[in-house]
Formats: C-alpha cells, sequence, structure tokens
C-alpha cells in the first residue's frame, strides 16, 4: 500500500510527523544528492545536485531525495555539496560562494544543469508527493529561515512539510521548529564524540518529536538495537550495494541514503 501525503486534512504536528515517519519507512529510499548521473564520457558521477540528477531521480520512481545547499553571496539556496563541485566554461570555479544567477551559470561536475530553490519549488508544484531533505553545509539555522522566507513569501508554505531538515547539533532543534518545520532528522556526521553518545540521543529523542536520527551505517552497531527498544527511527548514509541494504532493512532499519536510483 502506498501511502501518500493527506494535505486535505489539518494535521496535528504528532500527525504530520508520523505520518512522514510511515512515508520513509514505506518509500525506503532516500536518494543522495539526486542520485548517479553518468556523464558523456560513461562516467557515473555523485553528488551532482542537479536538476537532470533530480528528473531522472523521479523518473525511475523514487520520491524522496538528500539534497545539498550553499547560501550565495546574495542570499539565495543553490544546490551543491562545494562551490568548486561547480565549472564556468569547463573551468572549476574557486571554492568561494557567487551570486546566485553567477551559479546559475555554472554546470555540475560531469556537465550536468545546476539548479537552486526556486527549481525545487517548481519540482514541487509539479511532483507535490515529493520531499527534499536538507543537507546545508553553511549556517543550518540562517539557511532555513531563508527557505522558510521564501517559501511564505511565494505561498508555497504547504511545502514546509515537504522540506525534511537535518539538524547536526541539539541546539538548533527549537530554532528550526519555530521556523515552522516540523518534521526534523537529526543527523549525526557533525557532532562531537560526547553529542552522540546513546544514552543523550536516546534521551533527546523522548523529549523533542523527531523522525529519526541519520547515521553513518557503519554505526549501526552502536545504534541500531538500542534505537529500535526505544521506538526510534534510523535512517543510514550511504550504502549503495543492493545486498547490504536489503541487511540493514531487515535488521530494523526504517530507510537509506543510496547514489543509486534504480535496481532495487
Amino acid at each position: 500500500v502506498t501511502i501518500e501525503p493527506i494535505r486535505s486534512i489539518e494535521l496535528s504536528d504528532s500527525e504530520e510527523i508520523l505520518l512522514v515517519k510511515n512515508i520513509l519507512k514505506e518509500r525506503k529510499w532516500i536518494i543522495h544528492a539526486g542520485g548517479y548521473m553518468q556523464e558523456k564520457s560513461g562516467k557515473f558521477r555523485t553528488y551532482t545536485n542537479s536538476k537532470d540528477a533530480l528528473e531522472n531521480c523521479v523518473s525511475k520512481g523514487n520520491s524522496i531525495s538528500e539534497i545539498d545547499f550553499r547560501i550565495s553571496s546574495d542570499n539565495y539556496l543553490v544546490c551543491t555539496h562545494e562551490w568548486d563541485f561547480m565549472t564556468k566554461d569547463g573551468e572549476k570555479i574557486p571554492d568561494l560562494a557567487i551570486t546566485k544567477d553567477e551559479f546559475l551559470k555554472c554546470q555540475t561536475r560531469g556537465g550536468f544543469k545546476s539548479m537552486w530553490l526556486g527549481d525545487l519549488i517548481d519540482f514541487l508544484n509539479t511532483y507535490p508527493d515529493f520531499y527534499f531533505i536538507t543537507d546545508i553545509k553553511d549556517d543550518n539555522v540562517k539557511a532555513c529561515t531563508l527557505l522558510s522566507d521564501f517559501l511564505e513569501n511565494s505561498s508555497n508554505t504547504w511545502m514546509k512539510d515537504h522540506f525534511i531538515i537535518q539538524i547536526y547539533h541539539a541546539s538548533e532543534y527549537e530554532k528550526i521548529r519555530n521556523l515552522g518545520f516540523r518534521n526534523i532528522i537529526f543527523t549525526l556526521y557533525m557532532t562531537s564524540k560526547s553529542e552522540r553518545s546513546v544514552e543523550k540521543l536516546i534521551t533527546f529523542a523522548n523529549e523533542h518529536e523527531l523522525i529519526g536520527y541519520t547515521y553513518w551505517f557503519q554505526f549501526t552497531d552502536i545504534y541500531l538495537e538500542k534505537f529500535l527498544e526505544n521506538g526510534i527511527e534510523s535512517f543510514i548514509h550511504t550504502v549503495n550495494n543492493k545486498d547490504e541494504r536489503k541487511q540493514f532493512l531487515e535488521k530494523g532499519v526504517s530507510a537509506i541514503y543510496t547514489d543509486e536510483v534504480e535496481n532495487f
């Protein structure tokens, strides 16, 4: 049974978060940075965060993608992991923030079309059951403020529930919730060892409404069983081997970040 968003009903925060948890578990795959793309030479590229990748992702039947964001020098959200992942006239640009318009004149590694937040809004209007998981490489609260303002100014407030925000530290949670984002995943890759102790994470999840925790697949032996015992969802990254993905799901992982867009 495919679980679809219920926007005709005003959901409480808890109902909305439960709905999205179930969607992630039912769909299983979080496509990483739009997914693999094959360039003209035949080489496969990851981390393109490109229009081409997003269209390829949805064409293969996927409906959740993690996207990397940077803040442009004129305060727009653009989609890239690093500035120097972009090329202009075939040359890699410096690893420095540029304007949104300058960014859109660039191509991603492999020669694919760059995109910014406005392109994601257009995409959601075409595919309203799609979800984006954010991975913001600059100031997370500032970027989410820009995202919130953009959605409200463009009368697309409903899309706030379709941007699942990754937070990197516990201190960001209330600030992000106060911006109107209800669906929050706590990702652990930027935490210190003390921040990501099992006990501390379980306590935080018990005291705050979270979609769950995202962590490296190598950490499943540390977290997965304890989280399952406490009703906490686990999302792991990045797993491209089909057999390994199957094994992790059988162990109780809720959904998996992967570069693959097909052959599941």
